[in-house]
């Protein structure tokens, strides 16, 4: 199984180059327990560590390229403090607009089989209605849809369903 990719979230930028440090560190432990659920970690703290003392590039660069980043990721885990953050809060705000799976602390995230097994099946159902729409949307008639529309709302509840027990897609998973 190739591990689901998913992205930490949280502050970089401070007044010194220590506290950039400890954003650095604190990001970095979230990628560590990310791993430890079977999770590969895009952390772009890393990416840039202290690039800021070697590149004068404007924010919107390094904000445009890890929402980028960002975008190819499953899901996205918030770092504590991530409130705080310009650059995490538009990021927050991105995944949400994405409705991508959204955690507010690495001890929400499920284990990535757990995560990789419900997308499937949910992936597997889309697929299935999908194939059944194309194959019968020819002999699809006022009197018949109301059976596509059955099947539809069932795989919808169902999905729906799955997603009590972890977050929403779209929303925030702080309860």
């Amino acid at each position: 199984m190739t591990p689901p990719l998913i992205y930490v979230a949280g502050p970089y930028s401070a007044p010194t180059k220590d506290a950039v440090s400890l954003n650095i560190a604190a990001a970095r432990h979230v990628g560590r327990l990310m791993v430890q659920k079977g999770w590969l970690p895009v952390i772009p703290h890393g990416n840039t560590y202290h690039f800021d003392e070697l590149i004068i590039m404007p924010q919107s660069f390094w904000l445009g390229g890890t929402l980028n980043l960002m975008e190819q990721c499953d899901a996205v885990v918030l770092v504590d403090g991530w409130e705080l953050s310009t650059g995490a809060r538009g990021e927050r705000t991105r995944a949400l607009e994405l409705r991508m799976p959204l955690y507010d602390t690495a001890y929400k995230v499920p284990y990535a089989i757990d995560f990789v097994k419900d997308t499937s099946a949910i992936n597997r159902k889309a697929s299935t209605l999908l194939q059944y729409y194309l194959e019968y949307k020819p002999l699809l008639t006022p009197a018949n849809a109301g059976e596509l529309f059955a099947i539809l709302t069932t795989i919808m509840n169902d999905y729906k369903n799955n997603q009590e027990d972890g977050p929403s897609c779209g929303t925030d998973s702080r309860s």
